[in-house]
């Protein structure tokens, strides 16, 4: 596959996508805003540690006021920035894509919408990507699973079509893990959005990591009700879920009754049983510790918006926000202890 690929945003997963497409040999060109990261990549390379050991890829690194050096025109685009970042990332790039050239959203919440309002669904694919990994220093990021342990990538055509396009895509991402293409994207899509809205912003509530997380028994329960708010509106959009935590939708809606038991095991069964790589940070945690502005309007408090438009009441989701709010203004601190704050709704 002889084509100009690009990932604008080279945080966590935008560097990691990009180290194992260019392990296999494809070029590739990372932006970011991060001036020591991008000159760290220019000078030494990108260095990767995962489960299976270490390596290092070389690779063009630019800087975001250097887009104009990508060179034109840009067949797939990977869209690594964080969503409130989306709408503007979308307008700087697309006059860079080639007559057939892509946008693929690997981030958080339901970016293709936005993305398909500026460039067409015709310029848009979805992705869902579930590979835990973090960069905390200039040219050096972590993934926390080997290649095999999951699936990674799951990708699919915004109108569920399977198309040639599609297929190639598969291909170029079964280099960086287990691919699966799907006719349900948009379900896939919320069924992660409902994972991050439970995962993400308690682990950016607490400062906890994903073990001590699951473990604690509030934070378990605040997590299953935020899980059967976003069912409860996505089924009232029409969607279609996929497993949420690794459990069906039904349990999320008989949360009161057999289906309570079922998510609190599948929540406790995603704490890793040691330390180290595996026990991760949720990528809202990684913002804070970074002093970096949260995603929680694009998580949580999209379930809040579109709960509205349905006529459908999210209270611990709208509390979740609230909270967040509160954090990334410094009015409050990150600490387990916030989560006495959501008591009065489990």
């Amino acid at each position: 596959m002889n084509k100009n690929i690009v990932l604008f945003g080279a945080g966590a997963i935008g560097s990691c996508i990009a180290a194992y497409l260019a392990r296999e040999g494809h070029e590739i060109t990372v932006i970011d805003p991060w001036f020591a990261h991008m000159v760290a990549i220019q000078k030494r390379g990108l260095h990767v540690t995962d489960p299976e050991g270490e390596f290092t890829v070389n690779m063009r690194a630019l800087h975001v006021d250097q887009v104009k050096d990508v060179g034109m025109p840009i067949d797939i685009l990977f869209l690594a920035v964080k969503s409130q970042d989306t709408e503007w990332s979308t307008r700087y790039l697309a006059p860079y894509l080639s007559t057939e050239g892509l946008i693929v959203s690997a981030q958080n919440s339901l970016n293709e919408e936005m993305i398909s309002s500026v460039v067409g669904p015709e310029k848009t694919m979805g992705l869902v990507v579930s590979i835990p990994a973090a960069v905390y220093e200039p040219g050096e990021v972590v993934r926390n699973s080997a290649i095999g342990d999951r699936i990674d990538f799951q990708v699919g055509e915004l109108d569920g079509s399977d198309t040639p396009r599609l297929r190639e895509l598969a291909e170029l991402m079964s280099k960086a893990g287990q691919i699966e293409i799907t006719d349900n994207i948009w379900g896939l899509l919320w069924s992660k959005l409902g994972t991050n809205c439970m995962v993400n912003s308690i682990a950016g509530l607490t400062g906890l990591s994903l073990s001590p997380m699951c473990k604690n028994a509030i934070a378990r329960k605040v997590m299953m009700r935020i899980g059967k708010e976003v069912v409860t509106v996505g089924e009232a959009s029409g969607i279609k879920f996929d497993n949420i935590v690794g459990v069906s939708p039904e349990n999320f809606r008989k949360l009161d009754t057999e289906g309570g038991p079922v998510i609190e095991e599948a929540i406790l069964k995603m704490a890793p049983s040691h330390g180290g790589i595996r026990d991760s940070r949720p990528s809202m945690l990684q913002d804070i510790l970074k002093a970096r502005r949260s995603e929680i309007d694009y998580l949580n408090g999209l379930v809040v918006r579109k709960g509205k438009e349905k006529g459908i009441a999210t209270p611990i989701n709208q509390a979740v926000v609230d909270v967040m709010h509160l954090l990334d203004a410094g009015e409050m601190k990150v600490a387990p202890s916030n989560l006495e704050l959501f008591k009065e709704y489990i």
